[in-house]
């Protein structure tokens, strides 16, 4: 009985742990969160915790962390897509686009039907097609390249400062488009209330997907760049009688 009892204390420790963490997590103090999530495990291995504890590194750019936290949730729960999705996030921002297009896929083919995981598989396959299609280049045009060195050299500086121009603009300009977005978030008992703040948005630019314990939105910005945003909720809501408007704000 003493055994159960020491059990049954430990993990309502862990649970209260992870509440406090959760809501740290809406509150966007991710390092915070990242430190009780850690509590929460000292008691135990749980795959929500760490799967969670994997978002709170991806949001603050830990992504080697994040890669652990979620194969370890992996290999606890194979079946587990979210574990397979932030480990494909995760290896994504550190350019390992192998490894996120195999995580995109298996996290695809246990939830088929989630949209952020398939834009998420979309820019893996665009991400390890480019590099495919650069290697095969490089290797057929090497002898070519290394002939025309000398004559080229100038023309090559000037096309690399010209990207290098442009892709700067581009971080820029996607920055400032970041700059735009927020969010407020306020989760009771009863009700769960998102409000998104995005310039020019409607329902032709906006999808919007609830689930159970999560809320995605991806907003369209250009016909190949989208800005997204993923939420997961600590407790269950009902997607059927879930509302989505939208709202000009003057001002």
């Amino acid at each position: 009985t003493f055994e159960l009892q020491h059990s049954s204390s430990r993990e309502t420790m862990a649970e209260e742990f992870a509440a406090q963490a959760n809501e740290l997590y809406v509150d966007e103090d991710f390092e915070g969160a990242i430190e009780l999530y850690t509590e929460a495990l000292s008691f135990g291995d749980n795959v929500q915790y760490l799967v969670n504890r994997a978002q709170c590194h991806i949001q603050m750019g830990n992504y080697e962390e994040a890669v652990a936290d979620s194969s370890a949730a992996i290999q606890m729960d194979p079946s587990h897509a979210k574990a397979h999705l932030r480990k494909g996030v995760a290896a994504f921002n550190l350019e390992e686009y192998q490894t996120a297009l195999k995580s995109f896929t298996q996290a695809n083919s246990l939830q088929p039907n989630d949209r952020q995981t398939k834009t998420w598989l979309r820019k893996a396959q665009a991400e390890v097609q480019s590099e495919e299609q650069s290697a095969a280049l490089e290797e057929n045009t090497a002898p070519q390249a290394e002939a025309a060195a000398a004559s080229t050299a100038a023309e090559a500086s000037s096309n690399a400062s010209a990207v290098a121009q442009a892709e700067l603009q581009e971080a820029e300009a996607k920055k400032k488009a970041a700059a735009r977005f927020r969010h407020d978030w306020v989760q009771s008992q009863s009700v769960v209330t998102i409000t998104v703040y995005v310039k020019g948005s409607n329902a032709d630019n906006c999808t919007v997907d609830i689930e159970p314990r999560e809320v995605s939105l991806e907003r369209v910005l250009t016909s190949d760049d989208s800005w997204q945003m993923n939420l997961d909720l600590f407790d269950e809501v009902v997607p059927e009688e879930s509302k989505v408007r939208y709202k000009l704000i003057q001002g």
